[in-house]
């Protein structure tokens, strides 16, 4: 019997390339796919998808294919990997499904080459740069943590807002809520697989971007800024 993995960083690494290497980034596969190696519904992050309008295909537990079912994407399946992880990936740079599976996937596959070659063996020494570490760095700011938890603005857009003469806590909530609104709207009709930052334009600060951040808030910056 296969054993059953917890999480993506208890799966050996061949298990992961294997996975990886039989999933095409179009796919969405159901849980029997994922029980092959030892994968739980949990940690392959099943859900409930529907076709959408025959862009993508959905194979049921024998390989047939379906119009809806519960499975996970293999592009949502990189993504999982790459985060828990520790992985970077410039994924979020390309629009297409197959470009963005491709770079997760390669970035995988590096990460995996540096592990061997690291005198500690296993995982390579975790050097990302995380939210937590930019917050005390001062690269980040949360401007109100009550009222808005885990938004965060960079520095250079909190020195924009903060330069404003007259005014300033009225214009600052009126550009964080329109942020806010506006990444809301442009989310409900992106398509989730779409990786890329949402582009916010404004007088004020011109062109931002609003990603995700590790603290499962929302982070404004600007292009430059990533």
């Amino acid at each position: 019997m296969t054993s059953m993995y917890g999480a993506w960083n208890e799966v050996p690494k061949t298990v992961i390339l294997s996975l990886l290497d039989n999933m095409d980034s179009h796919s969405i596969y159901p849980s029997g796919f994922f029980a092959e190696y030892g994968i739980t519904p949990d940690v392959a992050g099943i859900k409930f998808n529907k076709s959408v309008d025959g862009k993508r295909t959905i194979h049921d537990e024998d390989g047939e294919a379906l119009e809806e079912c519960a499975g996970a994407s293999a592009v949502s399946v990189a993504r999982d990997i790459c985060s828990t992880l520790g992985i970077k990936s410039e994924s979020y740079k390309v629009m297409g499904i197959g470009s963005a599976y491709r770079l997760d996937c390669e970035a995988i596959q590096a990460h995996f080459e540096a592990a061997e070659k690291s005198p500690l063996g296993g995982n390579p020494p975790d050097t990302r740069y995380t939210t937590e570490q930019a917050l005390l760095d001062g690269c980040l700011v949360e401007p109100d943590h009550e009222r808005w938890p885990h938004l965060l603005l960079s520095a250079s857009i909190a020195d924009v807002l903060n330069a404003i003469p007259f005014g300033r806590d009225a214009q600052i909530e009126s550009f964080i809520l329109d942020c806010i609104r506006i990444t809301n709207e442009k989310a409900k009709v992106k398509d989730p697989e779409d990786l890329s930052p949402i582009e916010v334009h404004f007088p004020l600060t011109g062109t931002v971007w609003v990603v995700p951040n590790d603290l499962g808030g929302m982070t404004i910056m600007k292009p430059e800024d990533y």
